[in-house]
């Protein structure tokens, strides 16, 4: 486990790309079991194919969490992902998130759309901005440690992601 910032602890594998990954589901307890204990929350980064090793992270997961982009393929899998989403069991969340919106310009899908289509409501838009990224990958820095739209989106999802979602409020005249 490594240290990545000030409260994020990364446990990372590499995988050979020769030989297929081979998750095995009863690997999961006596992995997250000692990790609940130490953290708040455990991110799993989970493959796009499906199988009893993903089914499992998906029953165990209090919030689950789809990311897709507006290109049909993605819409695709993310209709696909759905049986995992449409029965949450009585402590889980579901979040959508709308990563590199605006990327394609007039060849996008509309988020509208994409709803439509999905069948549930995007949570969270996280923009195409690739002045932020690149302005960060030079600087070697995390694009969050900077002001801008990727910025407040990551702020927003990790607002959903521990509960605490605020919504704008109005001004009296505006």
């Amino acid at each position: 486990i490594v240290l990545c910032g000030k409260r994020l602890y990364v446990l990372a594998a590499e995988e050979r790309l020769d030989i297929p990954v081979q998750n095995a589901p009863e690997a999961l307890p006596p992995l997250f079991d000692p990790l609940r204990k130490q953290y708040h929350y455990i991110v799993v980064d989970v493959p796009r194919q499906s199988g009893a090793f993903i089914q499992q992270v998906m029953e165990a997961a209090g919030v689950r969490i789809i990311v897709t982009d507006q290109s049909a393929h993605s819409i695709r899998d993310t209709v696909r992902l759905r049986r995992f989403f449409d029965a949450p069991q009585a402590n889980q969340r579901n979040i959508v998130v709308l990563n590199r919106a605006g990327e394609l310009g007039k060849a996008d899908i509309s988020a509208k759309m994409m709803t439509d289509t999905i069948g549930m409501p995007i949570d969270v838009t996280i923009p195409y901005h690739p002045k932020s990224i690149i302005a960060a990958a030079n600087a070697g820095t995390a694009v969050t440690e900077t002001k801008g739209p990727v910025t407040t989106a990551i702020q927003d999802l990790a607002s959903e992601l521990i509960g605490r979602r605020e919504t704008k409020r109005r001004r009296f005249f505006g």
